[in-house]
């Protein structure tokens, strides 16, 4: 219940001893009596004298929600001045300076707290920290005793930048904590396993680890439908190509001996836990990662680069072979093609040069995206004596673009969930699809969807302004227009899918294209 800072029967004597202090700073004292209704009788009797007859360099205020309970003999010894509720645009005005709250919030505080300041403040202070403490609770639990985080009320509640940006900090810890846990070994042993497939793997560390973390440069060697041991001489020689002036210059060893060893389909999961496991472990930075590869290896470049080009900075083909996959997907990676002049097995160096083409008309199509510098190295063969080397200073330029303006996202036979900010439920993943979506401050456009008929959109704030609406549009159709809302659940989905702390989402649009 509210209380007056004069509720006991013995506040008079008290404030008249003060009265006998002298001033510290300033010529007058103020007293401030907070809530005077609620003083008791006795105290209320016992001031109305230095109510009427104060000394001269004090003044009592008397700060009142509902005066009419006061003594009518002290009403008649004070001046009134009324002081009105807050007006609603004046309380937005002042609450408009919590840059880490949303309109939506802000209007709840105000139809909340009647005009009352005070009251708004704490609401938003108040439902700050609920999700969060709640959250911080669930994190406390062994992993055995967590149920699915998004059977938890705070899992889906809206929440704050803020918030959102405390939640990413904690779920991340979490996750790293989980993974160190769970793969110690398989980091001691360099070698990852997923159902039957065993990728090991060695690396060299180059130059000083930069701030924000290492470059990877994952080298994929050459060989393929051969035995073994052939496999094996290509992997070590693998080690001995490429020397970055910094980073892990990692090469992994296929699992598999055939003909196809880096474009199978347990390839991209392997490497998508690879890459986690580099950045949890080795303390990668997970937008300078790069891939490269030479001959089966180059095959490999060619095919995993477009379907995992959400993951890497950019990619160097060297001596490889296409064979049906496509370069749309190329658009926000940028791509290095090296081949020898007489490397005529297979087309290698005709296709090689086909692809660059390709790509100069895709670029100037589209200016803004598919970055490739194509090098045909005169007089050399299927090996180039290290002149493809200059791949590894091109890519160092890059760092990865992974909240592109615009996405091209082609499916080859392996198929993937999510390209960038663009996902797909399982049942609309379709070999070969394409799809072609755009983003210009909080407008989104899908141009193309020629197999799924929905589409999830991930958002975060480094792309858009969550307190004014979203408007998604599939070709003249306005699918969403609304404000979207963050949660700890988009968060914690996210993080779960790459274990990339560089692009993890806290708000998911899902549209139907039909």
């Amino acid at each position: 219940p509210p209380r007056s800072t004069l509720s006991s029967s013995s506040a008079a004597s008290d404030v008249y001893k003060r009265q006998s202090l002298k001033p510290f700073q300033s010529k007058q004292k103020i007293n401030l009596i907070w809530l005077p209704e609620y003083m008791h009788n006795s105290t209320a009797n016992a001031l109305l004298k230095i109510f009427e007859e104060p000394p001269g360099d004090t003044l009592f205020f008397l700060v009142s929600n509902n005066y009419q309970k006061l003594l009518k003999t002290i009403i008649s010894r004070v001046q009134m001045f009324k002081v009105r509720r807050f007006k609603d645009e004046e309380m937005k005005l002042y609450l408009s300076k919590y840059d880490d709250v949303s309109v939506g919030e802000v209007d709840q505080a105000i139809y909340l707290s009647d005009g009352n300041l005070n009251k708004a403040v704490k609401f938003l202070n108040s439902s700050k920290t609920d999700d969060l403490d709640y959250l911080k609770n669930w994190i406390a639990l062994p992993q055995k005793e967590r149920n699915a985080i998004k059977e938890n009320g705070f899992a889906n509640s809206p929440i704050s930048k803020s918030e959102a940006n405390e939640a990413k900090e904690i779920l991340w810890r979490d996750h790293i904590s989980l993974i160190r846990s769970q793969r110690s070994n398989e980091i001691k042993q360099k070698r990852i396993s997923i159902g039957d497939k065993t990728l090991k793997y060695d690396y060299l560390v180059f130059g000083e680890k930069p701030e924000t973390g290492r470059s990877l440069y994952i080298s994929m060697h050459g060989g393929g439908g051969a035995p073994p041991q052939v496999n094996e001489g290509q992997w070590k020689n693998q080690m001995r190509l490429y020397k970055p002036k910094e980073g892990i210059y990692l090469c992994p060893r296929a699992p598999t001996d055939t003909w196809n060893l880096w474009h199978q389909a347990h390839i991209d999961p392997l490497f998508d836990r690879l890459i986690e496991n580099m950045i949890i472990f080795n303390e990668v930075d997970p937008d300078k990662v790069y891939l490269m590869g030479y001959s089966a290896g180059g095959d490999g470049v060619y095919q995993l680069a477009p379907r995992m080009c959400d993951r890497f900075a950019a990619a160097a083909m060297m001596a490889g072979h296409p064979n049906e996959t496509s370069p749309l997907g190329l658009r926000n990676l940028p791509f290095a093609l090296h081949m020898g002049e007489n490397d005529k097995a297979y087309n290698r160096n005709k296709i090689a040069a086909s692809w660059g083409n390709k790509l100069t008309n895709l670029r100037k199509e589209d200016p803004k995206g598919y970055e490739h510098f194509v090098k045909i190295h005169k007089n050399k063969g299927h090996w180039m004596n290290l002149e493809d080397s200059i791949a590894v200073p091109w890519m160092a330029k890059y760092k990865r673009n992974k909240l592109p303006d615009r996405i091209v996202w082609k499916q080859d036979d392996v198929t993937h969930s999510r390209s960038y900010w663009v996902s797909l439920v399982n049942e609309q993943i379709k070999p070969r699809g394409l799809i072609i979506a755009s983003r210009n401050g909080q407008a989104i456009q899908i141009h193309k969807s020629d197999q799924s008929t929905q589409v999830d959109i991930m958002l975060n704030d480094e792309m858009i302004n969550f307190d004014e609406n979203v408007t998604v549009r599939y070709q003249d159709k306005i699918l969403f227009n609304d404000k979207p809302k963050r949660s700890i659940s988009e968060i914690y989905r996210t993080i779960k899918e790459r274990g990339d702390p560089s692009l993890v989402f806290s708000s998911r649009l899902r549209v139907k294209l039909n």
